[in-house]
């Protein structure tokens, strides 16, 4: 039976940070290199002749300072060939696999990948390029696993899996399962304290995104002076390809800076954005959201009725 490579040629890594975090763009290349497959004698492939793949079996196998060479049969002819180096072999299936052009896939972006039938958000790690075929070692955002040997079929642009909405998860507001996302996250912080969910407002969402394209021609981060008396929560990051429900927990995780008792933020830090997801008499949030081709991204959450008025607290 031929083994599986150990050789690895791509490394790529996502960054995900703070509020306000900009980590330097990464840079992304796939090096082409050899990482031989290993055959045994009796195993049937295919060989590169001249151009073209022809099927095989391997009769024989001896190594040359260290490299594995194959004596072959054609299977077509029956013709007899000594001395193939395994860059002129590839398993017998390989011509059946769903073959995606690597180039097709945005290697230093974030990726969807298919698992157990559903595409899942996760970022490449490194690859591999094994008897001309690519395979990935890819971590998924949600449970942290990583997976070895990913085929290139498996893996989808975030735009062409939301575009067809293929996925129930969502790295922006453009579809319903990024809505739904982004409700979701806002009432799982609520739910710890025991409060209310929110609603969702197309009226807020559609302020808010005003607001977010207004700020993304200018590239900054402010709060809105226009703001008729709405809560207002921002993000922003360069390079991070936020989820909704990432921008949610920037937020609040400013839980662990927050002092019920004395109503008050630790020395030096922020909570002010934790305790307007919680604040219990909002009932409506809209969010919008804006990701530039820079790769800088802002996003924007409204709350009606407002929260942080000073001297109360949030529930």
């Amino acid at each position: 039976m031929f083994k599986s490579p150990a050789a690895l040629v791509l490394g790529l890594g996502i960054a995900f940070g703070s509020l306000n975090f900009s980590p330097q763009p990464l840079q992304a290349a796939i090096l082409v290199a050899q990482a031989e497959w290993e055959y045994e004698v009796g195993d049937r492939l295919e060989i590169n002749r001249n151009g073209q793949w022809r099927s095989g079996e391997v009769i024989g196998v001896t190594a040359d300072n260290d490299m594995r060479l194959y004596r072959v049969l054609y299977l077509d002819v029956g013709f007899l060939e000594k001395d193939v180096p395994a860059s002129r072999l590839r398993p017998s299936d390989f011509a059946s696999q769903p073959q995606t052009q690597t180039a097709d896939i945005d290697l230093d972006q974030p990726v969807y990948v298919e698992r157990d039938g559903e595409w899942l958000r996760a970022r490449i790690l490194y690859g591999i390029i094994s008897a001309g075929r690519p395979a990935f070692t890819v971590q998924y955002h949600g449970d942290r696993a990583i997976e070895e040997n990913v085929p290139i079929f498996r893996i989808q642009n975030v735009d062409v899996t939301q575009t067809h909405n293929a996925s129930s998860q969502a790295y922006d507001l453009s579809t319903q399962a990024g809505i739904d996302e982004m409700l979701a996250a806002h009432n799982y912080w609520r739910s710890q304290v025991g409060i209310a969910p929110l609603t969702w407002s197309d009226e807020l969402a559609d302020f808010a995104q005003d607001w977010a394209e207004e700020l993304a021609a200018k590239q900054r981060m402010q709060h809105n002076p226009n703001n008729p008396d709405f809560g207002e929560n921002l993000a922003t990051g360069t390079n991070i390809f936020f989820s909704p429900e990432q921008v949610v927990n920037l937020w609040g995780n400013e839980v662990a800076d927050y002092d019920y008792q004395t109503n008050r933020c630790a020395p030096g830090k922020m909570c002010g954005h934790y305790t307007q997801l919680v604040w219990e008499e909002t009932t409506e949030v809209g969010c919008g959201m804006v990701r530039k081709d820079n790769g800088w991204e802002i996003w924007v959450c409204n709350y009606d009725p407002p929260g942080n008025y000073v001297g109360e607290r949030p529930y």
